[in-house]
Formats: structure tokens, C-alpha cells, sequence
């Protein structure tokens, strides 16, 4: 019995580096994990992976500087699992951008 049982999970920027680290970690304890992430490709392998593993776990594509990205990963996550439980935010939204135009992102 994990710690996460029954629960769901969504780590944004998990296609790779810590955000891979989590979404593998939960889907050990249990957790249903969504995997998402602008990079399509690995993020649906370390889906694929963790699933192999006996975890449970998909892929959505997201962008998290774009609200309505953000909003269909939600909904996707709810029609999957039926809710969310835990948000890992861990997607960087700022590594290409010049500092001063971070404030320039919708919330």
C-alpha cells in the first residue's frame, strides 16, 4: 500500500529532470500521475515507462504559460481520474524569456 492510493497527480515539466524524479516517485506510492509537458515525445515515453513499471500514469501536453492549456489539462485530468488531488509545479515558464517580461504572464 502506497502513500498516494487512490490519489491523483499532475507534475508539470515532468518529461524530464526533477519533474520526471516526482512523477515517478508518486506513481511509486501509488498515484495516479499525469504526466505533462510541452516535449510530447519523452513526456509519453516516462508515461509509457512508469506504466511498464506497474504504475499508473498518461501524458497530456501542456503549455503552463497559457491559461487555457492550463485549464484543458484540468479537465483532461478529471475525465481521466475523476479529480485532482496534488499539483506539482515544476514547468519553468521563464527560461527564454528576458526577466522583465515575467511580470507580463497572466496568471
Amino acid at each position: 500500500m502506497g502513500r498516494f492510493d487512490g490519489k491523483t497527480a499532475i507534475v508539470t515539466g515532468a518529461a524530464q529532470g526533477i519533474g520526471e524524479g516526482y512523477a515517478r516517485a508518486l506513481a511509486a506510492e501509488g498515484a495516479n500521475v499525469v504526466v505533462a509537458d510541452l516535449n510530447a515525445e519523452l513526456g509519453e515515453t516516462v508515461a509509457k515507462q512508469i506504466s511498464s513499471d506497474g504504475g499508473t500514469a498518461v501524458f497530456k501536453d501542456v503549455d503552463v504559460s497559457d491559461e487555457e492549456s492550463a485549464k484543458q489539462l484540468a479537465e483532461f485530468t478529471v475525465e481521466k481520474f475523476g479529480g485532482i488531488d496534488y499539483l506539482v509545479n515544476n514547468a519553468a515558464i521563464y527560461g527564454g524569456m528576458k526577466l522583465d517580461l515575467l511580470i507580463t504572464v497572466p496568471w
